[in-house]
């Protein structure tokens, strides 16, 4: 027997950039930032049941502090369905600076699905031929021990395998496509350390770097995840 005033909801997608001092912003307060914009903007908001409701959102990927990013979902539900278009308006109104919201859609598939992301290393200086040959070397290992920190502390493990493909762009640029299943996360912190960490073993030095967040991808690695 269905439950008397039963109350639909509808799940939406919002698609957001983190630039400038707002990558610095932890996932704590990423959650409060959203959830006072959603208030503002008066969205019909789902909540959660129970002693302390809040709004049913669920973010995609997590982030290292610092890093920027193009490209960042987040799924919440609504009791009635949105007018798309004034919506992004008013929730762009009401957005602080660093935080571009970009495109609003119903959501699709579940942000579970994502399995790859593509970043952008950027090296703040030209890599020489001594390092261009080193970046070479350092992907063409079979295995990358590296220390991850969880919840039993802190293990070794092989990120070779979390690393789907790489690109070297130009002499200053590097594009790499990174797993960040459950499973299987390669915090891209862990990454640009192994390789500068590498690059000063064999030539000496590593120029600084910093991490861009471009795109999700699917199991196969080439299916965009939208």
């Amino acid at each position: 027997m269905e439950k008397e005033n039963q109350v639909t909801d509808y799940r939406y997608r919002l698609r957001f950039e983190k630039a400038g001092t707002f990558a610095y912003v932890s996932h704590l307060d990423l959650v409060r930032t959203f959830t006072r914009l959603f208030m503002r903007a008066e969205l019909p908001l789902t909540f959660s049941e129970g002693f302390n409701p809040h709004p049913k959102m669920v973010f995609s990927a997590p982030l290292p502090l610092g890093t920027e990013s193009k490209t960042e979902l987040l799924d919440f539900r609504t009791v009635a369905e949105l007018d798309l278009a004034e919506v992004l308006s008013r929730l762009r109104e009401v957005s602080p600076l660093g935080l571009e919201i970009r495109e609003l859609y119903p959501a699709e598939g579940k942000l579970s699905e994502i399995a790859f992301a593509a970043y952008t290393l950027t090296f703040a200086a030209p890599l020489d031929e001594a390092q261009t040959a080193a970046v070479s070397d350092f992907f063409a290992q079979s295995s990358i021990p590296a220390e991850k920190k969880g919840k039993d502390g802190i293990k070794t493990v092989d990120i070779r395998p979390m690393i789907a493909s790489w690109e070297r762009v130009s002499d200053t640029e590097i594009h790499a496509l990174l797993s960040v299943s459950s499973e299987h996360f390669l915090n891209p912190d862990l990454f640009s350390s192994k390789l500068r960490s590498f690059l000063c073993e064999r030539c000496g030095a590593a120029p600084s770097a910093r991490m861009l967040r471009s795109a999700f991808y699917r199991a196969d690695g080439a299916a965009l995840f939208r």
